[in-house]
């Protein structure tokens, strides 16, 4: 059993913070897969040599980090799962095990699948490279675990590629 906190102690804030913190971030991490897995090399390589001064301004900053999609990929879902899986961890201590996953399961809907895309949607190539050095940042930070599911995913298209 977990330890309760009751309402307005220091515990019970950090709590919330760090509840309403994970939220965020798995919505940023679920935003940027979004976002950064759909584009297409060609049109960020199309944009980056003729698109207007600020396209190119911003292909050229997020082409980088898109040319390894596989590390990429397995950096934002494995950061994404992370903040998913600790939410209940922290919701149980305030709430019931069945009112936690409740809670962070309608949280997550709420704003990992609908708010956080939009923005993505809506903002465009400029949110995407806002993003890319938080997002250099985790690649760094979780680079032994992305580093091998990338390898992973790759060894796994090529040798299902050379079956017959």
């Amino acid at each position: 059993m977990a330890v309760e906190y009751h309402c307005c102690s220091a515990a019970f804030f950090e709590h919330i913070v760090i509840i309403i913190v994970l939220v965020l971030f798995a919505g940023l991490m679920s935003g940027l897969t979004l976002g950064l897995m759909s584009l297409s090399l060609v049109d960020l390589e199309v944009l980056a040599k003729s698109g207007t001064e600020q396209d190119r301004k911003h292909a050229a900053k997020i082409l980088p980090v898109v040319k390894n999609q596989h590390l990429l990929l397995c950096t934002l879902l494995i950061c994404n799962a992370a903040a998913m899986e600790a939410l209940p961890i922290f919701l149980d201590s305030l709430v019931t095990a069945w009112g936690a996953i409740l809670i962070s399961v309608t949280l997550i809907l709420l704003f990992d699948l609908t708010t956080v895309h939009l923005l993505t949607l809506w903002a465009g190539y400029w949110c995407l490279s806002c993003s890319i050095s938080p997002c250099a940042c985790l690649g760094l930070l979780s680079y032994c675990l992305s580093y091998k599911q990338a390898i992973g995913l790759c060894a796994g298209s090529w040798s299902d590629s050379s079956l017959p």
